[in-house]
């Protein structure tokens, strides 16, 4: 049997997933698109030492959409994560960034990652121009022996033409 306020917050949940906060909405507007990140810290050996860095270059697709499943699983109803689109390692597929969501209302500030791996990738990019910058970090909850589990490398997420057709 369901109690009466479990039954309020599911009813919340789902009315949360309509529609974004105009804020976010604001947002994904002004940077969704295809994006190309430069190649600089692919040779980062501080980055290699906590995650397979790919060898090819790194395109994603980020998108007006909401990422299937994440408002359930969002600590905060303030939260909204938006699906990515990713075709850039062939042994990962369309993972290596699955979500983005704003940080900031002050300047456009995003996080773009595969929410809950164990290692991985995570990008913290500010709109400028047309382009995404800020950093990549690279991330592992296996903490190695020389205590070092994070490392960060500065990126430009370059705007590029979406392929056509695009899924």
């Amino acid at each position: 049997m369901m109690s009466h306020g479990v039954c309020i917050s599911l009813m919340a949940q789902g009315a949360r997933a309509m529609a974004p906060p105009q804020s976010d909405s604001a947002v994904a507007s002004r940077i969704a698109g295809c994006y190309e990140l430069g190649s600089s810290w692919q040779s980062d050996s501080a980055l290699a030492k906590i995650a397979t860095v790919p060898r090819d270059p790194v395109r994603f697709e980020l998108t007006k959409k909401r990422a299937p499943g994440w408002d359930e699983l969002s600590a905060s109803e303030h939260v909204v994560y938006f699906e990515v689109r990713s075709d850039s390692i062939a042994q990962w597929g369309r993972g290596l960034f699955t979500t983005w969501n704003r940080l900031s209302d002050t300047e456009p500030t995003i996080r773009v990652s595969r929410p809950l791996p164990m290692a991985g990738f995570a990008l913290r990019l500010t709109l400028h121009k047309t382009d995404l910058v800020g950093t990549i970090t690279a991330f592992t909850d296996a903490i190695p022996l020389d205590g070092k589990a994070s490392a960060a490398h500065a990126v430009t997420a370059r705007r590029i033409p979406c392929p056509r057709p695009h899924r």
